[in-house]
């Protein structure tokens, strides 16, 4: 498994999820030094009876894109109450740890739950590459971001849904920088 430092992480099945915060002056990157960035791979049903599509981008957005260029009346993105009619997992089984090496500023706690909510709101399912050390940013938002990793060496597949619930479950460990295992 690979060490994360200043980070929130979390190993959930083959793949794990962190969150992270930069300082405003810092270069952006995809991805944290010591991942690779993958693009995100999202599978689903554009059209009722047809088979399912695989798109990818480097953003929910990209992926939208290029479902309403294959169906315009689709949308990846759930309606208001569909979002919430599942329960939301709030992985008690984790635990934080601190990590004190390097210090850096904690990612935007409202920032970070409004990349939750999106994420609970796409339908169809998520894949994470194969890694080690695999990573696609499924959401950024004022300096903050949550991305989905995998540091195993097979492809994993999730609900969309799922990685919003399972970044819910990490979000209180935020401000520490410290590490959530599931």
């Amino acid at each position: 498994m690979v060490q994360i430092t200043t980070l929130i992480a979390l190993l959930a099945s083959s793949g794990f999820l962190f969150v992270s915060g930069t300082p405003l002056a810092a270069p952006r990157s995809l991805v944290e030094e010591g991942y690779t960035a993958s693009p995100i791979y999202w599978k689903g049903v554009l059209e009722e009876g047809k088979p399912e599509f695989e798109l990818s981008g480097y953003s929910f957005e990209e992926i939208e894109a290029e479902a309403k260029a294959i169906n315009p009346e689709y949308t990846i993105f759930l309606k208001d109450g569909q979002a919430n009619d599942t329960a939301a997992e709030d992985h008690p089984a984790l635990s934080a740890r601190q990590t004190p090496s390097t210090w850096r500023p904690a990612p935007d706690a409202g920032a970070v739950y409004q990349g939750v909510s999106h994420l609970r709101g796409i339908a169809g399912n998520c894949r994470a590459n194969p890694g080690p050390g695999v990573c696609s940013r499924v959401s950024c938002s004022w300096d903050s971001a949550i991305f989905y990793c995998n540091d195993n060496n097979v492809e994993h597949w999730e609900p969309c849904r799922w990685i919003g619930d399972v970044a819910n479950g990490i979000a209180p460990y935020y401000s520490v920088h410290g590490q959530a295992f599931d």
